[in-house]
């Protein structure tokens, strides 16, 4: 599946928000399974997900990034070249039944990263599993999905959607600590299993491209 392209890197900052992006920085194209779908062109306004064209905050729209069957997936702003550490609740390690929502690590200084975005959010209460693949030469260095973590990261990564919320470009909710995921060996796949989609379950997956930097034992 082939979403929008991203663009020239710009250092993340207190105040500068980066750009969409195009290039060789971010990858072009992902590989999705089980529940995931990756809205069109993985930009806005999402008319064919049944989001309004304006006036509407997407995230907060009911029925409009609500499904029952599926985990909408977007490509975010990037790249971005961290000034300082990014906090985050999961670094790009390979790991398997690992708990959302829980933990603190941190994506190094000078990293130049993209950011992707997971939401789930059923009418009834139900489980949603999926996955998503990055195409050779990239890797996944971290992930952010609890609510506070998920906001801190919203000036530098999230798409413009419609009207603000108390500020923020999302309505977040982030994970729960009963959702469970794994990172392949290779950092190129990550896969997550949602307990309960009905309560909103978001990650944001941070990648970049392949480097020789080694995972603490």
């Amino acid at each position: 599946m082939v979403g929008a392209a991203w663009v020239t890197p710009v250092v993340l900052s207190a105040t500068a928000g980066p750009a969409m992006a195009s290039g060789t920085v971010c990858p072009s194209s992902l590989t999705l399974t089980g529940s995931a779908q990756l809205l069109p062109n993985g930009t806005f306004p999402l008319t064919n997900a049944g989001c309004p064209v304006s006036g509407v905050n997407y995230t907060t729209a009911g029925s409009c990034l609500t499904s029952n069957t599926v985990t909408y997936v977007w490509k975010e702003a990037g790249p971005v070249t961290l000034a300082a550490p990014l906090p985050v609740n999961r670094n790009g390690c390979a790991g398997t039944n690992f708990s959302l929502g829980t933990g603190t690590y941190s994506i190094p200084t000078g990293t130049t990263v993209c950011g992707l975005f997971v939401r789930a959010d059923t009418i009834v209460s139900t489980p949603l599993s999926g996955s998503l693949q990055l195409p050779s030469g990239f890797q996944i260095v971290g992930l952010a999905s609890s609510k506070a973590l998920l906001q801190s990261t919203d000036a530098a990564f999230a798409l413009p959607v419609g009207p603000l919320v108390s500020g923020r470009k999302y309505n977040y909710h982030g994970s729960e600590a009963t959702d469970r995921a794994d990172v392949s060996s290779d950092r190129r796949t990550f896969t997550w299993r949602f307990a309960n989609a009905s309560a909103i379950d978001e990650i944001r997956v941070f990648v970049a491209q392949q480097s020789s930097a080694t995972c603490p034992p």
